[in-house]
């Protein structure tokens, strides 16, 4: 799909309010051009994207486009810069909704192989969608998951006596938590909300799906009466528009991956 996906004239006719998520909060000035008037693609570019994603349950998909687009915009004045922008902030979201689909393709057994198949499927995506960026947007993340996993694995360990486990501990060092971009306290709350949100709807979307994959594999169902149950079920998980819309962007998603 072309950079230009969200320049086109659907997305640049539509005019977007402050989503109510976001009101009382103030557009963090997070994007950058370099003196050759590209995109700087520093985490702060991430950080400017989750928060606009704070809206994401509240608006549908292309009135979320439109509303980066007027964002992205405001702060960036070269046409190259703001092209780069919105490659980004689409295949950001693509790696997010393969991200949540990553659940419905595990096999591993017993929970510390559960945790690695994880964290591994999670950086093969990062390269799959955001290798110009994987190492400066995840590379702190991707290493305090790893030490978490580490610890996880000391603890579990029943090999190991109670002075081993503090011992090996000890050698990891303390906890390490990246440092968050300067934003108003509004901002930060909101953007925390929203992390909390997203990580619930993923888990109801992962219900979602177990229960579609049934329908699915139902013997002697014709496909249309499997898209017919299909939908009801959609609506009964996901009872706004817009979180019913971004349901079945993944179900396309995972659809295009098998």
């Amino acid at each position: 799909m072309p950079t230009s996906w969200l320049a086109g004239d659907a997305a640049s006719s539509i005019s977007v309010n402050l989503p109510a998520s976001l009101q009382g909060t103030t557009i963090p000035t997070l994007l950058k051009e370099d003196a050759h008037q590209h995109l700087q693609k520093t985490s702060d570019v991430r950080d400017f994207f989750d928060f606009l994603l704070i809206a994401q349950n509240e608006l549908p998909a292309e009135q979320l486009n439109a509303f980066a687009l007027q964002q992205i915009t405001a702060q960036l004045t070269s046409a190259a810069a703001i092209q780069e922008a919105l490659d980004l902030w689409r295949r950001y979201q693509t790696y997010r909704a393969a991200l949540g689909q990553q659940s419905n393709h595990s096999s591993a057994s017993g929970a510390v192989d559960e945790m690695l198949t994880t964290l591994n499927q999670e950086q093969a995506l990062q390269q799959q969608y955001l290798s110009d960026v994987a190492e400066v947007w995840f590379a702190q993340e991707n290493k305090e998951n790893q030490t978490a996993l580490e610890r996880f694995k000391i603890g579990a360990d029943t090999t190991l006596s109670e002075t081993e486990k503090k011992q090996r501990l000890l050698a990891l060092g303390p906890p390490q938590k990246s440092q968050p971009v300067e934003l108003s306290p509004e901002a930060t709350e909101r953007i925390q909300q929203a992390r909390q949100a997203e990580e619930a709807w993923q888990a109801q979307y992962a219900d979602y799906a177990g229960q579609r994959t049934q329908i699915e594999t139902t013997a002697g169902l014709s496909n249309d009466e499997k898209a017919l149950q299909i939908q009801q079920l959609r609506r009964r998980f996901f009872s706004s528009e817009a979180e019913a819309a971004r349901a079945l962007a993944f179900d396309r998603i995972y659809k295009n991956r098998n």
